[in-house]
């Protein structure tokens, strides 16, 4: 199991004994980090509350490299997910209302897809090869994960209220 804490560190847990395994710094900052196993579960991928995104090891938590190019105090990012071959890592950006596709193996952006409403939460269905984006007016935002060509959004799903988490199958 692996934990973003308010406090800036990640640990990585074994789940039978609950014990800490590994535990690192991730920023000295304040807010949540969001955290993602890769695929193949040898990196964990960092987002932070000043839009850094990190790629660790996940046996050492040695930092492999960082993906976003955020100077200082930049902006949150809400979430982040992986492709399922861990090729591809999406971030939802509050500071451009969109969403990157940053190509791991080179650590650069390959596309972005913007949105009319702030991004909250993405989640990615290999199957379908499409990514779905709540938004925070309340509406899900579903593209083909590859290509980004609009597929459809479901508008009203929340009463107004923003879509926090999201998962799709």
């Amino acid at each position: 199991i692996i934990t973003g804490s308010t406090d800036g560190k990640v640990s990585v847990w074994n789940a039978d004994s609950g014990k800490v395994i590994n535990s690192f710094e991730v920023c000295n900052c304040s807010g949540p980090i969001h955290v993602k196993y890769s695929p193949d579960n040898s990196m964990i991928a960092t987002a932070d509350t000043y839009g850094k995104i990190k790629l660790w090891d996940t046996t050492t938590g040695n930092l492999i490299k960082t993906l976003s190019t955020t100077e200082g105090q930049g902006k949150p990012i809400n979430d982040i997910v992986f492709n399922v071959t861990g090729s591809v890592l999406y971030s939802a950006n509050v500071d451009r209302n969109s969403i990157t596709l940053w190509d791991v193996s080179k650590g650069t952006s390959i596309e972005e897809y913007s949105f009319n409403s702030e991004p909250k939460t993405i989640a990615y269905n290999p199957k379908k090869l499409q990514l779905a984006v709540g938004l925070a007016n309340g509406s899900v935002n579903i593209r083909h994960s590859d290509t980004g060509a609009y597929i459809k959004e479901v508008t009203n799903l929340m009463d107004g209220h923003s879509v926090e988490q999201l998962d799709f199958t």
